[in-house]
């Protein structure tokens, strides 16, 4: 429409819409339906109006929605509409101008039924180039009512709602009363908002959004919520304007386009930010519920030792998981709509913001546009950190999930039988005397292996090596630190010849083999000491049969009773570490699994299972 010669930058509000131009009365007050009948065209409207063929590719893609939409409805039918929805409130007009300074508004024509505004409204299709600034908002809303509302528009393309609606009722916990028959949803909406005009002196807003979820009349954005108000309000001085929510006064507009555009904007951002709080406490409020059921039966878990937690437990793992399930599949649809959002913003606050930046000293100045910026950009920065706060949610509900599948794996489903109060339970005090046991354990077995290994590492080869050179060093030694003195002569004064050289390599030999004797004999004794150590600890710590073979590797060891298939017992590993130091060998270290089992006889054999081979 623009060359780019007419652009202050990439991104500049070109100067011609802030000069006030002249246009023909006949091309404003055209009405399109006269225009379309100057053609003669067969076509209906709205096909008209896009001037497509059948085939076209475009019609999948941009014009299918709109077709969606608009239902199959002629303008030409409007003014003679006989049904109900013909008489229906679907729209509100305000018009006005700006002469010479003096606001000249038009009688506000109020709620208009489709009848009333196709004789109302008319478009200028031909003339003067046209800016338009718009922008178009996906949200959701979180509504209670009597049922689950479902959206009579039914599209074209594949015959299904509009918009979509989703029972969320499963997620909250269960009220008392009317509360009990109340059905929550998430109900699909969208807001669209379009400023085009010549200049800044002659521009149309057009709005909508969509409240077919509210059930109640005089709901707030509802056509019939400011009829009523126009009606109770009669002689007041106050007008609301319903593309501001009301929050402003129809009589006292913002005249520049852009800072109205940018006024709407924020106020609608606003709102939405508002309904995604609102699903996002509901939600949060139900995922930490459902995040506290698990902890409660992970405790429980715990302290029942798998006695009868599978049969107790098993429905309301089930539950918790399909809850989880269904939380995450609600929150992966919302966080397309929050992330769709976001970006809508990021691209805004990047590119097109600089439409609302440039002071160019003509008339709209658009120093008045940076408060109203400064909220849009706080908005959409809020609803990025809420897109964080439901991938959070999201997050924890993946955790949950697999925590659940891990019970459900981890505990099969067993056949129990009738055992004494002694045997069938263990105390949780003693479970954790078995724990703190089972971590010694553990780290005396670490300090074996790491014992063992450098034991391993060291081979007859290298043992011969390191007595050579201590060999070489004793002699080695003695006689350095022996020239060492003779050469210190201004420090020790004595007679230097051999016979006392020879002395002092003899002392010197002594010493080096004293102190030498002594740390081996201090090796041997704690090498010893360790060795009797292992030795006393390589008892059994359970009352199994010792096997016969040494183990390489871990291997199972499985409580058997006599007449019947063991569902309870004690689950053990017995790792063995095997070294050689002298006549001594070191192995069969056992410790604990853990899984704690409580068996319902006395066992009367052990099976032991085939050792892995590492």
């Amino acid at each position: 429409m623009l060359n780019d010669s007419q652009l202050h930058s990439g991104f500049g509000w070109p100067q011609q819409f802030s000069q006030k131009g002249k246009i023909a009365r006949n091309f404003e007050n055209v009405p399109w339906l006269s225009y379309q009948e100057e053609f003669n065209s067969p076509r209906d409207a709205i096909s008209f109006f896009f001037q497509f063929d059948d085939d076209d590719v475009r019609y999948h893609g941009r014009v299918r929605p709109v077709l969606d939409i608009c239902q199959n409805v002629d303008l030409r039918d409007l003014p003679s509409i006989d049904s109900l929805d013909g008489e229906k409130r679907v729209a509100w007009l305000i018009e006005g101008q700006l002469v010479d300074g003096v606001i000249n508004l038009r009688d506000c024509l109020g709620s208009l039924t489709a009848r009333r505004l196709a004789e109302a409204l008319s478009t200028p299709v031909q003339g003067h180039p046209l800016f338009s600034l718009e922008f178009y908002l996906p949200f959701r809303a979180w509504r209670k009512t009597k049922r689950l509302l479902r959206d009579e528009r039914i599209k074209i393309s594949d015959q299904e709602s509009l918009r979509s609606s989703m029972n969320v009722t499963n997620l909250m916990p269960p009220g008392g009363g009317d509360e009990a028959n109340q059905v929550h949803g998430i109900y699909a909406g969208h807001i669209a908002c379009l400023v085009s005009g010549h200049d800044y002196w002659q521009w149309t807003a057009y709005f909508s959004i969509d409240t077919w979820f509210d059930e109640d009349e005089g709901i707030n954005d509802q056509v019939t919520r400011y009829d009523n108000d126009m009606e109770d309000e009669s002689g007041c001085d106050f007008e609301p304007d319903p593309c501001s929510g009301g929050q402003d006064d129809a009589r006292k507009p913002y005249w520049n386009p852009r800072v109205w555009f940018l006024r709407i904007f924020g106020i609608r951002l606003d709102q939405i930010e508002d309904e995604w709080e609102c699903i996002s406490l509901h939600l949060g409020n139900s995922i930490e519920r459902q995040d506290r059921e698990h902890k409660m039966l992970l405790r429980e878990e715990r302290l029942s030792l798998g006695l009868t937690s599978t049969e107790r437990h098993g429905s309301r793992v089930n539950s918790l998981k399909t809850l989880m399930l269904e939380s995450r599949d609600i929150l992966q649809d919302l966080l397309s709509v929050v992330r769709e959002t976001v970006k809508i913003g990021a691209s805004f606050l990047s590119t097109e913001v600089n439409f609302f930046l440039q002071v160019d000293g003509q008339a709209g100045d658009t120093s008045e546009c940076y408060p109203y910026l400064r909220d849009i950009r706080r908005i959409f920065n809020e609803l990025d950190q809420l897109s964080f706060r439901l991938e959070s949610y999201q997050e924890k509900c993946n955790s949950v999930i697999q925590c659940c599948e891990a019970l459900k794996n981890n505990n099969p489903l067993r056949i129990f039988s009738p055992i004494s109060d002694e045997r069938s339970a263990v105390s949780s005090h003693g479970m954790l005397q078995v724990q703190v046991e089972m971590e010694k354990l553990r780290s005396e077995l670490i300090q074996l292996r790491v014992k063992n290994e450098q034991l391993i590492a060291i081979e007859p080869k290298d043992v011969e090596e390191v007595r050579v050179l201590a060999f070489s060093t004793l002699l080695t030694q003695a006689f350095s630190q022996t020239t060492a003195l003779f050469s210190a002569e201004g420090v020790i004064a004595f007679t230097k010849n051999w016979q006392s050289f020879l002395i002092s390599l003899l002392v010197a030999y002594g010493i080096n083999f004293s102190i030498g004797t002594a740390f081996l004999i201090w090796i041997r004794r704690a090498r010893r000491k360790l060795q009797d150590a292992c030795a006393s600890k390589s008892e059994p710590l359970l009352p199994v049969v010792q096997p016969t073979q040494n183990l390489d590797a871990a291997s199972a060891i499985t409580l058997r009773s006599r007449s019947e298939p063991v569902t309870q017992g004690i689950s053990t590993h017995i790792a063995s570490i095997r070294f050689n130091e002298g006549d001594i060998t070191v192995h069969n270290r056992r410790r604990f699994s853990d899984r704690f089992w409580s068996s319902y006889r006395q066992p009367e054999r052990v099976d032991v299972g085939i050792p892995i081979i590492r």
